[in-house]
């Protein structure tokens, strides 16, 4: 009999390949050519998960989103950041600490994981009943890559 574990650590990687998107137009590219070729692509991130969702187990391509780490934008009147999903999570803390700003959610590996991981999974972390779930911080996403 074989158990089906749904944390990272029992499944054995085998993705079909690699890819570093740079910006959004690169992303773009790669998931109209995975349509077209009919190919599944996984996204990949600080790899801090136990969810099991981001293992590419059989043979898909790993997006990985480590090159798309840039915080685009920041509006001091409506204290809104835009920042590709590679930003790691205490990046955007730091970067809300110099602006008198404060981002709440914080884990652990709040020094590896990734904002698109966090918003992924809707991460909650160690001050999860004061300020909530990720999704409490989030005003939106960029739907770019549907076009």
């Amino acid at each position: 009999m074989i158990k089906q574990f749904f944390y990272t650590q029992y499944y054995s990687p085998d993705p079909m390949a690699v890819v570093f998107p740079k910006n959004e137009k690169e992303l773009i590219s790669l998931v109209r050519l995975a349509n077209e070729l009919s190919l599944k692509l996984v996204p990949s991130g600080g790899r801090t998960g136990y969810s099991g969702g981001a293992v590419a187990a059989f043979k898909e391509i790993v997006v990985s989103f480590d090159k798309m780490n840039k915080i685009l934008s920041f509006c001091e009147e409506d204290r809104n950041v835009c920042c590709q999903p590679g930003l790691i999570t205490k990046e955007l803390q730091e970067f809300a600490k110099a602006n008198d700003l404060f981002y709440p959610v914080d884990f652990a590996s709040s020094g590896s994981s990734l904002i698109g991981g966090n918003i992924a999974t809707n991460a909650g972390g160690i001050k999860v009943i004061r300020y909530g779930l990720t999704r409490n911080w989030i005003s939106g996403l960029s739907n770019a890559i549907f076009y």
